[in-house]
């Protein structure tokens, strides 16, 4: 998913109606994950109730959603459908007067279907649709015309997984995966009967297969191993303009790549008190004539120093071959998701973190403190006074090379996290801290200077009861 919000970041895309179980992992992750130098979210959504038809309509001041599951075929075949939209534009619309109106609206769609074969094998098919739009339009007269505007950005994912047994000690999961994210931003103008329009357009879809081992020897390890490859179809930018009465001026740029990997984990438990995470990932990325392989490290481990009192410590080695261009000045998602290339390497970055956490009060209290250090290399950015839209691209370009545009750096991201947590009992909940550092370092950029980047949150507080 490349995009993981709705309204600007205050509603998560993932319907709360559909999902089974998350999980986070903020450091020492396992090395079947990769692709990324930042944390991982898995989501497991639910399968479906296979006996009885079930339903649920949630209604919000904002917004509203619907769950609807049950089974196609008795004990066999189920199916779950959510959806949500709200209605912010429509309730609005009242307190707009004049000519002038700004909309804003999200819709987002789950649906999966479960079907047992027979009692070793398994079909599921998950599928997610989700989309922002955020217009503005103007109703003008003959002297000064009508004006629209309209920003849109969304996702479509899908994944058909036949899940194997092969015996009681071995499992298979095998996945075919669709993904597909558009940001369109599109903007016209109507005066005295002639028309002008800029519509500009960033995306990426992609293609991934995935094969996936679980393997349990004994009762001290559990082993995951397995091979995945992903072909990434980008279009970085396109651009349509029209000037009132002039010719259509158009520009594209596309990028083809393949990103692929072995891995294999283990879940290691050396004694009563020590466990191991080992785990070596070999990752490929070519682009072209250029081929890029990049082994990855994975070690964690957790030591108890008695039945309430944990030590843990990690050490992980990262890349990411597509980069993501954000502008941070204008709030909103103008991202662009690109390839590496011959000029621009694959990320990567290396993290360590260490930990302690303590049960309280016969486990009614959780205390855990953590600290990470991570060091990033080879990050992009635009250059000086160069953003999503330049005026020249505009006017005569006929293809568009966003690597023109583009510098090099490298990031540091460090600090600690306290939480405590308080969970059993008639009231509930947590009291969170983290004081953190996110900094870049671009020798084209505020005169090669270290500077704070858009992640960077001194102090951050949660209090939930």
């Amino acid at each position: 998913v490349y995009n993981s919000n709705h309204l600007f970041g205050f509603f998560s895309i993932f319907n709360g109606d559909a999902i089974k179980s998350v999980d986070l992992y903020k450091g020492g992750f396992p090395a079947r994950y990769g692709g990324r130098l930042s944390s991982v979210i898995e989501i497991n959504t639910k399968d479906g109730n296979k006996e009885e038809l079930h339903g649920k309509i949630n209604i919000g001041l904002i917004s509203s959603s619907f769950m609807l599951e049950g089974p196609l075929k008795k004990e066999r075949t189920s199916f779950i459908l959510s959806g949500r939209r709200t209605y912010a534009d429509l309730l609005s619309l009242p307190f707009q007067s004049g000519d002038f109106k700004i909309l804003y609206h999200f819709s987002d769609i789950n649906f999966k279907i479960h079907h047992i074969i027979d009692s070793k094998n398994k079909l599921f098919w998950s599928n997610y649709y989700g989309k922002d739009k955020f217009r503005n339009e103007y109703e003008g007269n003959e002297s000064n015309g009508d004006y629209r505007g309209l920003i849109s950005w969304g996702n479509i994912t899908s994944t058909l997984r036949w899940n194997h047994e092969f015996s009681n000690k071995l499992f298979a999961n095998t996945s075919l995966i669709f993904s597909n994210y558009v940001f369109k931003s599109y903007i016209d103008e109507n005066y005295q009967g002639e028309l002008s329009y800029l519509d500009l357009r960033t995306g990426i879809n992609d293609y991934g297969f995935r094969l996936d081992f679980d393997y349990y020897p004994d009762p001290d390890h559990s082993i995951k191993f397995g091979a995945a490859s992903i072909y990434h179809d980008f279009t970085p930018k396109q651009i349509e303009y029209v000037e009132f009465g002039n010719d259509i001026n158009k520009s594209k740029q596309k990028i083809k790549s393949v990103e692929s990997a072995l891995y294999i984990e283990d879940d290691w438990k050396i004694s009563e008190k020590l466990s191991l995470y080992p785990g070596l990932r070999l990752s490929h990325f070519q682009f072209e004539s250029s081929g890029y392989f990049k082994p990855e490290l994975r070690l964690a481990s957790a030591y108890k120093l008695n039945s309430s009192t944990a030590l843990k410590a990690s050490y992980v080695k990262m890349n990411q071959f597509i980069h993501r261009l954000s502008n941070t000045g204008l709030g909103l998602p103008t991202d662009l998701w690109v390839s590496s290339t011959d000029e621009f390497r694959p990320q990567s970055s290396q993290q360590i973190a260490v930990g302690f956490s303590k049960d309280l009060d016969h486990k009614k209290y959780a205390l855990t403190a953590e600290a990470y250090y991570k060091k990033m290399n080879d990050l992009i950015g635009y250059r000086e006074g160069v953003g999503y839209i330049n005026i020249t691209e505009l006017e005569n370009s006929e293809e568009v090379d966003y690597t023109q545009d583009l510098t090099t750096g490298e990031g540091w991201a460090y600090g600690a996290e306290f939480l405590l947590r308080k969970k059993t009992g008639p009231l509930t909940g947590w009291l969170g801290y983290t004081l953190s550092w996110s900094e870049r370092l671009f020798p084209e950029l505020n005169s090669g200077k270290k500077f704070r980047d858009r992640y960077d949150r001194r102090h951050d507080i949660s209090l939930v009861g």
